[in-house]
């Protein structure tokens, strides 16, 4: 039961951390949009 617990709270957080990094790729992907705009 507990173990059950555990893994699911693992899960989550992994799949948290995942969605965090996939967020912040993409807006270091839109940071560099917005400066190859600016260049242009």
């Amino acid at each position: 039961m507990i173990k059950a617990l555990i893994t699911i709270l693992v899960k989550l957080v992994e799949s948290k951390l995942e969605k965090a990094g996939v967020e912040t790729l993409i807006l270091k992907n839109e940071n560099y949009i917005t400066a190859a705009k600016q260049i242009w």
